[in-house]
């Protein structure tokens, strides 16, 4: 995924200015060691965000220099960086004055939600460098690992997370990640890696809260029954681009998977149909990978130009189909899979 820096090429020596821009997403990052302009960030963020102040999701992060003394204590914290939305900032505080209380309270306040990969440690780096408390962390990991019910996810890094969950690629290079964060000047790569580190920090936190609200009514909808005569079938989340997905695989005609009748609360109504119609037609067969493929697609291309939120709700339905599936029925077929991918 392509990376691009604008440098509004402020002349001011209390901060600098940038545009990150991520996939045709713009953010709007301040890189500043000035107290005063964290506390306009924080004043701004605040204003900005007043109807969802009770609870806020702040991506989270910090760099600093590495040692690559053997025994030796690590450096303090050279950047703290912060995002809400698309507004991050890179506060310099290994080179700042003075903290700014504004700042502590801001990150002390139990309303808002910090979030981050491997952000317990990180927490108490940052206390015991500068005596700053966060209040509410969130590992991503624990939380995608909840909601994703993958526990692989528990030792993944941000790179696999931004796979997983908001499905894209991203590039973290060795010699970005072990540079010298404590500089005076930081460079343009290192404003580009810690700014996306907070930015895709918050983007997992918020999809995985939005699956929390999707899931929490998935529950109360009532459970349609499905009857899959002479095959088994698997229902899994899967996030790829904004199309619906069908794809069946033989079965090894084993008879202890005939007539499997499971309980799948089905969120797309579109997508139970499709399943209704591949079962009638086949008589009590199935089609076979890319013929089935093809068949969904050529019905599903054209529908796909319409305008959605294809991001959030792509995984949210998927999300909730499998959390809801799996944790109900508990299925088991190695030979057919069924992939839903929500539009």
């Amino acid at each position: 995924m392509g990376v691009r820096i604008k440098d509004y090429q402020l002349t001011c020596n209390s901060h600098k200015q940038y545009d990150v821009i991520f996939d045709d997403t713009e953010i709007e990052t301040i890189v500043t060691r000035d107290p005063a302009q964290v506390c306009s960030w924080v004043n701004e963020t605040e204003e900005t965000n007043q109807c969802r102040l009770h609870r806020l999701i702040v991506g989270f992060d910090i760099e600093w220099r590495p040692n690559f003394i053997s025994g030796a204590a690590q450096n303090p914290v050279a950047t703290l960086q912060l995002c809400v939305g698309t507004r991050c900032l890179i506060y310099q505080i290994i080179h700042a004055p003075s903290i700014p209380w504004r700042l502590r309270n801001f990150l002390n306040d139990d309303d808002y939600r910090f979030v981050g990969v491997g952000i317990e440690n990180d927490a108490k780096k940052l206390l015991n460098d500068y005596g700053i408390e966060l209040s509410d962390k969130v590992d991503l990991r624990e939380w995608a690992a909840e909601e994703l019910d993958n526990d692989n996810l528990r030792r993944a890094g941000l790179k696999d997370l931004v796979r997983e969950v908001v499905g894209t690629q991203i590039y973290k290079p060795k010699s970005v990640t072990l540079s010298a964060w404590d500089e005076r000047w930081l460079s343009l790569d290192q404003i580009c890696y810690a700014c996306l580190d907070a930015y895709l920090s918050f983007e997992v936190g918020r999809l995985l809260d939005s699956c929390d609200d999707i899931i929490r009514e998935t529950i109360k909808e009532d459970v349609v029954e499905v009857e899959v005569s002479g095959q088994s079938s698997i229902a899994s989340s899967s996030i790829i681009g904004s199309e619906e997905i069908l794809k069946v695989d033989e079965e090894d005609n084993n008879p202890k998977n005939d007539e499997v009748e499971r309980e799948v609360s089905i969120l797309d109504e579109e997508t139970y149909n499709m399943i209704e119609e591949l079962e009638t037609k086949s008589s009590g067969g199935f089609y076979y990978g890319a013929k089935a493929s093809q068949k969904i697609d050529d019905q599903i291309v054209i529908e796909s130009n319409q305008e959605t939120d294809t991001d959030e709700m792509s995984l949210c339905y998927g999300v909730a189909l499998e959390r809801v599936s799996s944790k109900i029925l508990n299925a088991r077929a190695p030979n057919l899979f069924i992939t839903f991918v929500s539009r």
